[in-house]
């Protein structure tokens, strides 16, 4: 009897494990369900109900079930690796730390969980401590793309480029069409002033998905920053061909176009952003278009509109006293 209840038990985990797998949930949880009926405390068919609600984003479930497995089985590291995960799913930090300390007790090898403890210790605004645990998920796994990457965003978050750049170089060896990685570099790369070697990120990028509207943004601005206005218009033109209603497009291509001389094409971009909602620089880009034309009052009732949302918008403010000048001169 014995014999077949605790084989009719493993036979419903196992099932249950295996239709999770397939994320047939509801066809998991009837055999998960159907084993706990027969034995609840069995710590295999308690870890895979934990497992099942986690997947479903039911942590709060999950937990209970982690906890259960945990009382029969402190070290369990399943339901030490589960709970840390459900407790994270629910945005609770300071409650994964010690789950997944005492699983790593166990597994001290695991550079993914020391990436996820890094984490939580990020947004716990530990950076030292997060950075020990940085630095040994790197010891660990220098080779794992997917501690790479977890390692780089979370310098990536704490402002420390230089090493998120040396963990995304690292794993674009490893794979160098990853995207995600290739348009963070970039990002990294601009915020630098580094436009060369973002604007060659993003082409990579590019290379991968043409369309990406990441990567031609970021290429508009590097060429706005190289002060190449119009190769900068090739990039705001192809992302504009993707969104043409956008207001912040539709203001960098009219500076670019006033960077070129193009004076009509630059205002009926800036007229457009004015379409979609107040922009300041698109209301200073008519501003200086006007007053370059001699329309002094349009280009003065432009400024106005600016400084009276912001008195004391520095541009604003400069323009302001090139048309008092014009004005002045012209008297």
């Amino acid at each position: 009897m014995t014999q077949n209840h605790d084989k009719s038990v493993a036979e419903l985990s196992k099932n249950g494990y295996e239709l999770l797998r397939k994320r047939l949930f509801w066809e998991a949880e009837k055999a998960f369900r159907e084993a706990l009926a027969i034995d609840n405390q069995n710590k295999y068919v308690l870890v895979g109900l934990g497992n099942l609600y986690s997947a479903l984003r039911k942590y709060e479930e999950a937990i209970i079930f982690y906890e259960q497995a945990l009382l029969a089985d402190p070290s369990n590291q399943f339901a030490l690796r589960g709970i840390g995960d459900a407790y994270r799913g629910l945005q609770l930090p300071e409650k994964t730390i010690p789950y997944w300390t005492r699983y790593l007790e166990r597994n001290s090898k695991d550079a993914q969980v020391m990436v996820r403890i890094a984490d939580s210790l990020l947004k716990l605004r530990k950076i030292d401590e997060a950075e020990v645990y940085c630095a040994d998920a790197l010891k660990y796994g220098a080779k794992d793309k997917a501690v790479l990457l977890g390692v780089g965003r979370l310098y990536y978050k704490a402002g420390l480029n230089a090493q998120a750049l040396s963990c995304f170089e690292q794993l674009l060896v490893l794979d160098p069409t990853h995207l995600m990685v290739l348009l963070m570099s970039g990002d990294i790369h601009q915020q630098m002033m580094s436009f060369e070697q973002a604007a060659d990120y993003y082409k990579r990028a590019l290379e991968i998905e043409p369309s990406n509207s990441v990567a031609l943004y970021g290429l508009g601005n590097c060429m706005r920053g190289l002060k190449d206005h119009s190769e900068g218009m090739q990039w705001w033109n192809k992302a504009l061909e993707k969104n043409p209603e956008n207001q912040r497009l539709n203001t960098r291509a009219g500076e670019a176009l006033f960077n070129t001389g193009d004076l009509q094409g630059a205002q009926k971009h800036f007229e457009k952003s004015m379409q979609t909602g107040f922009d300041p620089y698109a209301l200073l880009g008519l501003s200086r278009i006007y007053r370059m034309q001699g329309n002094l009052q349009d280009a003065e009732a432009c400024c106005r509109r600016v400084l009276e949302n912001a008195p004391e918008h520095p541009r604003a403010i400069e323009e302001m006293s090139k048309i008092t000048a014009a004005r002045n001169s012209t008297s």
